[in-house]
């Protein structure tokens, strides 16, 4: 009975529909190293997007680069030193973004 006198009467409660969007924007596949150099490694995969996002992080001082975009199925990742590396890859769709990928490498 205490409690009737707190809520108000008559206040309608609107219930929020959250729902989550479906991310169409595919992920890249297939990410494979094609050549390498002492301070380059480049890197191909399979996707179907017009632009692709493209970093790494470092192990060794837990750098990570900036971030660069590639327009083709294939990036070459420069100015390297001797480290532990993961090379990232994601497709952009518009204002749209899938997933990433990443792989594990050396360069000595």
């Amino acid at each position: 009975m205490f409690l009737s006198f707190l809520i108000p009467s008559g206040v309608n409660h609107t219930t929020l529909d959250i729902s989550k969007q479906v991310c169409t924007c595919p992920e890249v596949t297939n990410l494979h190293k094609t050549s390498e150099t002492s301070t380059s490694i480049n890197y191909g995969w399979n996707g179907s997007g017009s632009e692709y996002k493209v970093w790494y992080y470092r192990s060794e001082d837990s750098y990570t680069s900036s971030v660069s975009t590639a327009y083709s199925t294939s990036y070459t990742f420069s100015g390297l030193t001797a480290g532990h590396y993961t090379f990232y890859v994601q497709t952009v769709c518009g204002a749209e973004a899938s997933g990433f990928i990443g792989v594990e490498d050396v360069v000595l």
